[in-house]
Parts: structure tokens; C-alpha cells; sequence
């Protein structure tokens, strides 16, 4: 009602996405038969009751992927986002997919937030990391073969705006895609604020804290802050000069950090590349991580330290290896993993 009323009085054109949670279980009998069931209701419910767009930041292989990361595994990340979340996204996103077409609505997409974002938090700033920034980057990559699944199935856009690896999909998709960075900072400060908006068609911000600042309430202050983006982003297209624009957004992050130059829209396109040419999630995975290990490697402009190149040859050696048996070493790995971590219920990914 309150939409409608801004737009009515106002000539506002407003859009309503619905997130819903992905609250499942994954250490239970069948991944939690029960809470996926209330999510996919609930999906039902936000269709009939004024959503306009569908999304979810679902967590399909998140328990091994924890395990993996901390430890820089990139064959757990690989069974991980590769193997197991893509049985997941299948399974999820044909469900929602026919529910938006039901009720027709928009299915927005999915975001790979628990895990691109995750590493992105460990990999931390200039000074203080728990994991390199190298790994981040290559997580960002892979990522998006896991995202593509939704499109796939039959989603549609504007991709969800904490799907950093959105640029990736917009390369494959050519989809909308929602977007956010540096007016994210209250949720998750990165060092990739301004590269991201480059290929924006929606502007974000998120998890915003209704505290009182000086300015006014924090929802209120962040959305004047999001309005002044998104009017020197449209002034910029006005006036003839949104390329030159662009071009300063990429180049005030992408040779500082190795999450921002994989993000730059050259980049992303070279991702993307490497994906489409690949038949299967798993192998799209692999060559994501290995294109954007290799990247990395042999720019000389980008700024890396002594730490992040050793691991990147060390990376990009354990890609090939994944690549030239891939199917046999996931499923190897699995069984190990399985003993491992405490979750981790392989048997229940594959029971589409």
C-alpha cells in the first residue's frame, strides 16, 4: 500500500523483491524436507501478495565450502560450488522458477553471497586477511558457474544485488543486473566499492540498521546516499558521458586488489567466456578458477605481494590437476569430506 501510494502522489515507479531465507538445515535427514517446503510456500505467499521480483541467497554446499575455505582447499571449494550446489540450484530454482511463471512474477536470481562474500570478508582489507586475496578472487570466479544455474532454470533477472559475480552473469546473460558496493559499506566494507558499479543496472545498498545518526535514521541517511549514486550514474548516461564514467569507476579499484580487477567488465567478459565454452557446472567451475588464477598471474599492473603469488602458482597448479579427471576426483574427495565434516550428507544433494 505504501508503494502504491508513493506512486501515486509522487509519479515514483517502485519495484518490490522479495528475499526470501534460505533457513534449511543442511545436517538434516533430506536437507530439512520440512523447511524447504515452507520456503517454497512462502515464495507462494510473497507471489500472491504484491512481490514483483523473486530471489534467494540459498546455502546449498555452504557446510563443506566452510570447511574448505578456511583451510584455502580449492578441491573442497570445487566439490563444493562446482558439484553440490549445483544439485542444489537445480532442484531449488526449477521450483521457484514455476512458481514466478504461476503467478507471474519476475525470477529474479540467486547470489553465491555465502560464499563469494564470505571469502571476501576472511580475505579482509589491505593489511589484516585470514585467507589471500587471491583465493577471493578465484572464489568470485567460480562462483558464478553456481549462479548461472538459476538463469538456467529459467530465472530471469535483475540478478540479486549482493551477487558480486552478477558481472560475470550479465557477460553470459545479458540479463539486468542489481548491483552494490561502496553504499554497502554498513553491511560489509570490500575492496571493490567502485569497479562493481560499473556494470550496474540497478544500485543497492543492504542490511542497513534503523539507528539514530545525526543525519536521521540509518535507512533514511543510506537512501539519500543511494540517490546521490544513482543521479550521477543517470547524469553520466544524460550527458553523453557514461564510458568515460565507467572507465573511472574500474580504474580507481581494479590493479589495487585482485577481488577488483576479476570484477572489472574486461575481465568479467573473459570469465565468461571461459564459462560458456565448458558443457557442465563442475568443469564451468574448474576453468573459471583456473582463468581467473592465470589472470591474475600475468598482470603485471595489478599489485600482489610475495604471499599472494606463491599461492596463486600453487592454485593454478591444483586447477589443472582438478581439470584432468574432474568427475573422479569430486567424487573421491566427497567421500573423504563426508568423514570429515559433520553435515555433510552427500547422498541427500544427489536425490533430486
Amino acid at each position: 500500500d505504501l508503494m502504491e501510494k508513493y506512486a501515486a502522489e509522487y509519479g515514483v515507479s517502485l519495484g518490490f523483491r522479495v528475499t526470501v531465507a534460505d533457513v534449511r538445515d543442511f545436517g538434516k535427514p533430506k536437507h530439512d524436507e520440512q523447511a524447504f517446503s515452507r520456503m517454497l510456500q512462502t515464495f507462494e505467499d510473497v507471489s500472491s501478495n504484491g512481490a514483483d521480483v523473486l530471489s534467494i541467497e540459498s546455502e546449498g554446499g555452504k557446510e563443506l565450502f566452510n570447511y574448505a575455505v578456511i583451510r584455502q582447499d580449492l578441491l573442497g571449494i570445487v566439490c563444493s560450488l562446482g558439484y553440490l550446489a549445483a544439485y542444489d540450484m537445480k532442484k531449488l530454482w526449477k521450483e521457484i522458477v514455476h512458481i514466478a511463471k504461476n503467478r507471474n512474477v519476475l525470477a529474479g536470481g540467486d547470489s553465491a553471497c555465502a560464499f563469494g562474500n564470505t571469502s571476501m570478508r576472511l580475505a579482509g582489507g589491505l593489511r589484516d586477511n585470514v585467507i589471500a586475496h587471491s583465493l577471493a578472487a578465484i572464489v568470485r570466479g567460480m562462483s558464478a558457474s553456481r549462479t548461472l544455474v538459476a538463469y538456467e532454470e529459467g530465472a530471469v533477472g535483475p540478478g540479486k544485488d549482493c551477487a558480486y559475480e552478477n558481472v560475470i552473469i550479465k557477460a553470459v546473460t545479458g540479463y539486468p543486473m542489481s548491483m552494490e558496493g561502496k553504499t554497502s559499506a554498513c553491511a560489509h566494507s570490500s575492496l571493490v566499492g567502485n569497479v562493481i558499479a560499473a556494470a550496474c543496472d540497478l544500485w543497492s545498498n543492504e542490511q542497513v540498521e534503523n539507528i539514530k545518526l545525526f543525519g536521521g535514521y540509518g535507512p533514511e541517511v543510506f537512501l539519500e546516499v543511494l540517490h546521490y549514486d544513482t543521479k550521477i550514474m543517470n547524469g553520466a548516461i544524460k550527458s553523453g558521458r557514461s564510458l568515460l564514467f565507467r572507465e573511472i569507476l574500474v580504474d580507481s579499484d581494479k590493479y589495487l586488489d585482485p577481488q577488483a580487477y576479476v570484477l572489472s567488465p574486461e575481465v568479467a567478459c573473459l570469465v565468461a567466456d571461459t564459462i560458456v565454452k565448458e558443457r557442465d557446472t563442475l568443469s564451468r567451475t574448474i576453468s573459471a578458477g583456473a582463468k581467473v588464477a592465470n589472470l591474475l598471474a600475468d598482470e603485471k599492473e595489478l599489485v600482489l605481494g610475495k604471499g599472494e603469488r606463491r599461492f596463486l602458482e600453487a592454485a593454478r597448479g591444483r586447477l589443472d590437476d582438478i581439470y584432468g579427471a574432474p568427475q573422479r576426483k569430486v567424487e573421491e574427495a566427497l567421500k573423504e569430506y563426508e568423514r570429515k565434516v559433520e553435515k555433510l550428507k552427500v547422498r541427500d544433494y544427489l536425490e533430486v
